[in-house]
């Protein structure tokens, strides 16, 4: 289960999940209709950010020159059969993932991972 996820910058507002079904839904201000779309609220940014938690490529959204030059990475913290583990991937050096404060190339970062999950 995924219990939160942070970064290493004060302007990100930090996400803590709840047991069970969590939603990630977009205001809608009032006289919207069923076709207006809320866009650029940070819902499949989100995602991506877990994504690449989780051991995937870097996402375009996520190779803005300004999140490399201010040094951000992301902190998701999961419970899994083995424990609590975090998990740290940064923008700069996306190729190394830390788990639980453990830098690895990210090759030997996924099968950690899946050990973790798997158990």
């Amino acid at each position: 289960m995924i219990i939160s996820l942070t970064a290493n910058k004060d302007s990100f507002k930090s996400v803590a999940f709840q047991p069970g079904l969590n939603l990630i839904v977009a205001e809608r201000a009032e006289g919207s209709t069923d076709q207006d779309s809320r866009n650029a609220v940070g819902k499949t940014t989100l995602l991506q950010i877990v994504h690449h938690c989780l051991g995937a490529n870097l996402s375009d959204p996520l190779r803005k020159p300004m999140l490399r030059e201010e040094g951000w990475d992301f902190t998701l913290d999961l419970e899994t059969p083995s424990g609590l583990i975090s998990i740290t991937r940064d923008i700069v050096n996306d190729r190394v993932a830390r788990i639980s404060g453990v830098s690895l190339p990210l090759y030997l970062g996924r099968a950690v991972l899946a050990r973790f999950l798997n158990r």
